[in-house]
């Protein structure tokens, strides 16, 4: 006994699925089309199967017109979402468009004014640059002159050093010489001291006594 229930669900499988079902077709064609009259109801529903279900060309026609009411249904929805979008699009565009341009110009105004003070630096520093550069020439050309200078003085004081050397060895020799001149007058001194010792000693013993 086929219940009402089991058709319906057969019915939506069908219709949702969009196909044919040709493996279950023969199957059930062989349903026997007349059942007990046990119950009205029965009745009715052999009478809803073999209209569903007698005809396969009446099924294919049936899966294609709802197939194609699915794919204009699909259509018309894609339709609004594509304008949707489009809406959203243009929507975004323009409240975030104003903030972007605003930003767009700050930043081309902060990147002029970036490289003005990059020019100007780089200016300062040639400027600089060519003033330690005259300074450095300056402070070269003067260790130039110093160490000149420097070499010339070294040479005096050499110079100086040979003389004081020289002098102090003259005075060396001088004073030697003083030495030796003055121990020979001393000698001398002492000498004729004791010649005239001598003399006076051998008159006294040449004078007669008294």
């Amino acid at each position: 006994m086929l219940k009402s229930s089991n058709f319906e669900s057969i019915i939506s499988a069908v219709e949702a699925e969009g196909q044919q079902p040709n493996n279950n077709s023969a199957d059930l064609q062989q349903v026997p089309t007349t059942l007990p009259n046990s119950n009205a109801n029965c009745g009715v529903e052999t009478q809803l199967y073999n209209n569903t279900f007698t005809s396969p060309s009446n099924c294919k026609n049936n899966n294609n017109v709802d197939y194609n009411d699915m794919r204009t249904t699909e259509t018309t929805a894609e339709m609004p979402d594509s304008l949707a979008t489009k809406q959203l699009a243009s929507g975004i565009l323009q409240i975030f468009e104003p903030p972007l341009v605003k930003a767009r110009g700050q930043l081309k105004e902060l990147i002029g004014k970036q490289n003005k003070i990059y020019i100007d630096l780089s200016a300062e520093k040639f400027k600089l640059d060519n003033a330690e550069t005259a300074k450095l020439h300056e402070m070269m050309n003067n260790v130039k002159i110093y160490r000149e200078k420097l070499v010339k003085i070294k040479k005096q004081m050499q110079s100086i050093y040979q003389r004081t050397k020289v002098l102090k060895k003259r005075a060396l020799n001088v004073q030697a010489c003083k030495q030796k001149e003055l121990q020979r007058k001393l000698q001398k001194q002492q000498q004729e001291e004791a010649l005239i010792a001598k003399q006076q000693q051998q008159t006294q013993a040449t004078t007669p006594r008294q």
